[in-house]
């Protein structure tokens, strides 16, 4: 299924795509997929690689099985920049007199 996002053309293609090759566990792909989201948050990680070892690192830690770190695969370039929005956030001060 990957292999087709990926052939599919720009308008409704992918342009990368990180999962797992096989059937596992819901618990563990939760914490691989969190673990790559907070990467991307919490780690300011901007590289789809770097967030996929911080994940893998994450997950390694939790003393899980090991099979879930070779079955979830990417395909794609491992060194893409993820777009990150700057958020500002303005709060005026207001005073009384």
């Amino acid at each position: 299924l990957s292999e087709t996002w990926m052939r599919l053309d720009n308008l409704r293609g992918v342009a990368a795509q990180w999962s797992s090759a096989g059937l596992g566990l819901s618990y563990e792909h939760t914490v691989l997929h969190t673990g790559f989201y907070d990467g991307l948050t919490e780690g300011h990680l901007s590289r789809i690689g770097d967030a996929i070892l911080y994940a893998k690192l994450g997950y390694t830690a939790l003393d899980l099985a090991d099979s879930e770190l070779y079955s979830f695969t990417l395909q794609g370039d491992p060194a893409m920049q993820l777009f990150q929005a700057e958020y500002r956030l303005m709060l005026p001060i207001i005073a009384r007199r």
